[in-house]
């Protein structure tokens, strides 16, 4: 794919809905005494992933509701505010943060499906007066959000797990936005141990060759038409 998914709007919507599915399983799964346990993420608990991901689902939905009312409203209010939100829900009881994480799916799904053609030509902001999102990539970026995060509970999901669709799209977007920092040419493995290095995550079990320390993974922006 090249970074780029090639399918129709209505295929990559069924592969996020796949992901989504697979990642409530996981979620549904864990036992209260789970919640609190690590994440691959320094910091943050499994509480903290789910909180983040239902943020981000709630988020995405009311800027899509804009775009569809005519009204720009910010994925978050702010990067202080979208980081306060995690720390708060994550510390709710577990039967609540399951139940607010299972509804926000439901929502962002149903706003993602309403994205028409003219909508995704629009654009919304992460934050106010921040970075422009066009309204095509926001499936392609809740698409990262619960592919990664999934394998970040560290609840029996592994990147090994990613479906090969998302492997394809993760792998080339990775190498860009880490080309400065690795020579790819010495770096060898399994595309899916690979994008998940490049990501930010591990000590690249599993491949060979020159394997510089990685920080975290900032996505370079995508060029707004």
């Amino acid at each position: 794919m090249n970074g780029v998914v090639t399918d129709s709007f209505a295929t990559t919507l069924e592969l996020v809905h796949r992901a989504t599915q697979s990642t409530v399983q996981t979620v549904d799964g864990l036992a209260d005494n789970e919640w609190a346990k690590p994440s691959v993420l320094p910091g943050w608990s499994r509480a903290h992933v789910v909180a983040h991901l239902t943020n981000h689902a709630l988020g995405t939905s009311r800027a899509i509701h804009g775009l569809r009312n005519h009204q720009p409203t910010p994925i978050y209010d702010s990067n202080e505010a979208r980081d306060l939100g995690i720390d708060h829900f994550a510390t709710r009881p577990p039967s609540q943060l399951r139940e607010r994480f299972l509804a926000s799916v439901t929502a962002v799904y149903d706003a993602l499906r309403h994205l028409t053609p003219d909508l995704r030509a629009e654009t919304v902001q992460r934050t106010p007066g921040g970075q422009l999102i066009a309204g095509d990539e926001l499936v392609l970026m809740r698409w990262r959000e619960v592919e990664i995060h999934h394998a970040d509970l560290d609840a029996g999901f592994t990147h090994r797990d990613w479906s090969p669709e998302f492997v394809d799209y993760l792998l080339p977007i990775v190498k860009l936005d880490r080309a400065e920092e690795v020579d790819l040419d010495r770096v060898h493995g399994a595309p899916a141990s690979l994008a998940w290095w490049l990501a930010g995550r591990g000590n690249g079990e599993g491949l060979l060759g020159e394997l510089p320390s990685l920080g975290p993974w900032t996505r370079r922006p995508t060029p707004v038409k």
